[in-house]
């Protein structure tokens, strides 16, 4: 509801068999507003038919079957969903279905065996966007604030289990744009699939190139991201992005474990970049008072010159253990708080007049070597 406003005409149909309920509803949606991601929002004026089905399957009503529906959706020709679930048990449970968006006609998406197949195909996905509406309609963001060991925990578990059986097993996205963590990516070919909270691709966009696996954070554990791209490019806004992150540290940072053969950064070319760090402060309970980004490796590999370099970021007396204090929104930093940057570092020089050159200052030095090292804090 709070992301649709207005009302419009429906007709529905109602129906038990085998004590289970079934139900058939459609509508044009024409006086209804839908506040959504593209490509389901909506003005109220406009009209996007939908209609919604779940039945028993006939099959599945034979003696010594397992009792089992089907759930279909479609939207116009924007989207049509299907999911063959287990409800034989307290709490359905998806078996298999099939997600297509943006497909053209005559384009469909066979399900598998098991698992949820999705093929998208959209000029814009907004993966932060989606996400956030699943959290909401899951309480995902509950689950991370309440206290280890609550009934709230028990429950908004049970229901990010449930949900996460409508995800895709497997999928492929072809999108102009695409968006996440903040980032906008373009030109966009993704094929991945899903094990859990366990997400794995291979992606190529006209900024990068590779393979990336995220796991997405549960309970207590936080989250990860693992990359190995052969290229990355990263445009100005890089730098100013970095430093907000940091600035308030919020618990959503997962750890990272990244290597770049090919980095560019505003228009420069780095060569080959390796970073493993962690955020000590993504549990929701801040140990007294302390948050860190801890970078274990950073190393930047030339053929003129090796940067390496280990680090981290502290914050003392942290706003302790809520959404909020945890980089959500209304975060508020305590009067009292203090930082600390530690960077140790080490630079080995093969030839600093081709060093020089690459950032645009040929011609100054030629076959100089050396080393520099030292802290910055």
């Amino acid at each position: 509801a709070q992301h649709a406003s207005g009302s419009t005409a429906y007709s529905a149909s109602l129906g038990f068999r085998r004590g289970v309920s079934e139900v058939t509803v459609s509508s044009s949606l024409q006086g209804m507003a839908l506040n959504l991601p593209a490509p389901l929002s909506k003005t109220a004026e406009s009209a996007l038919p939908l209609r919604f089905e779940n039945v028993l399957l006939r099959d599945a009503m034979k003696p010594g079957q397992t009792l089992q529906d089907q759930l279909s959706v479609s939207i116009g020709r924007v989207a049509a969903i299907s999911y063959v679930r287990d409800v034989s048990g307290t709490e359905p449970r998806v078996i298999r279905g099939s997600i297509g968006v943006g497909l053209e006609a005559g384009e469909t998406v066979p399900a598998p065996e098991a698992g949820v197949a999705a093929n998208i195909n959209l000029a814009r996905v907004d993966l932060d966007a989606w996400g956030k509406i699943l959290a909401d309609s899951t309480g995902g963001s509950a689950l991370q604030a309440a206290p280890s060991g609550s009934s709230d925990v028990a429950v908004n578990r049970s229901a990010a289990s449930s949900a996460l059986g409508y995800l895709p097993t497997v999928m492929a996205i072809r999108a102009k744009e695409l968006v996440v963590e903040g980032r906008r990516l373009n030109n966009v070919v993704v094929g991945g699939s899903r094990e859990g909270l366990n997400w794995r691709a291979n992606i190529d966009a006209s900024e990068l190139n590779g393979y990336v696996e995220f796991r997405q954070p549960g309970g207590v554990g936080a989250a990860r991201l693992y990359a190995r791209l052969s290229r990355l490019s990263l445009a100005h806004g890089t730098a100013s992005d970095v430093e907000a992150i940091l600035n308030e540290q919020p618990a959503s940072i997962p750890a990272l474990d990244i290597m770049v053969e090919d980095m560019e950064l505003r228009g420069k070319k780095l060569g080959r970049v390796e970073i493993e760090a962690v955020n000590r402060g993504a549990s929701t309970t801040v140990s007294n008072g302390v948050r860190e980004w801890r970078l274990n490796k950073f190393n930047v590999i030339l053929p003129e010159a090796v940067l390496t370099a280990t680090g981290n970021w502290v914050a003392v007396n942290a706003p302790v253990a809520s959404p909020a204090a945890a980089g959500g929104p209304g975060a508020t930093r305590a009067s009292t708080e203090s930082r600390r940057t530690v960077l140790n570092f080490r630079l080995d020089i093969a030839d600093s007049g081709e060093l020089l050159k690459r950032f645009g200052m040929g011609e100054l030095i030629r076959r100089g070597k050396g080393k520099l090292e030292g802290q910055v804090a």
